[in-house]
């Protein structure tokens, strides 16, 4: 059986856009004011002109159930993930433990060392799921004065050296 696993292209953006759409909906509600606002800032990070995040798509006959966007910085060996999201109706079967073993294997193949990412550290879900998947804290996210809503936790994984990890 093949990967559902592929890469995204700017033909992809819309698709793109409305998964987040739906990601979006599903965690403030249906038709929430600033959804559309949301969306349209996630594919123009996601789909630059150039220059932009490798973005991969899990792709279940043309429905895209999941997204991961990772930026490599081949200066400096390491790269971040942007984001990682999967739809509801396919949490727990494997889709974003696919989507990242994909992207720790092209950033090895890069020559990449060190993948991290930043979340919400309320975001209790995806803590457990970076943790569960090798990725250790490395910093207690600021707090911004305003509101503890906006700490974030950064996370990293050291990844093996040489095409034949993962």
């Amino acid at each position: 059986m093949a990967t559902p696993i592929r890469v995204a292209d700017a033909a992809d953006a819309a698709s793109v856009a409305q998964f987040f759409d739906g990601i979006y909906d599903s965690q403030h509600g249906p038709g929430s004011a600033s959804a559309w606002g949301m969306v349209e800032r996630t594919a123009a990070v996601l789909f630059p002109e150039r220059g932009g995040p490798t973005v991969l798509v899990y792709d279940v006959d043309g429905d895209i159930q999941g997204v991961v966007a990772y930026q490599i910085d081949p200066a400096h060996g390491c790269a971040t993930i942007v984001t990682v999201q999967v739809r509801d109706t396919v949490r727990g079967r494997g889709a974003a433990q696919q989507l990242l073993s994909e992207t720790v294997r092209a950033c090895v193949i890069a020559g990449v060392s060190m993948l991290s990412t930043e979340v919400a550290a309320a975001d209790v879900r995806a803590r457990g799921f970076l943790r569960r998947e090798g990725f250790s804290v490395v910093v207690e996210g600021e707090t911004a004065p305003e509101s503890e809503d906006d700490a974030t936790v950064t996370y990293r994984r050291l990844l093996p050296a040489g095409p034949a990890a993962e």
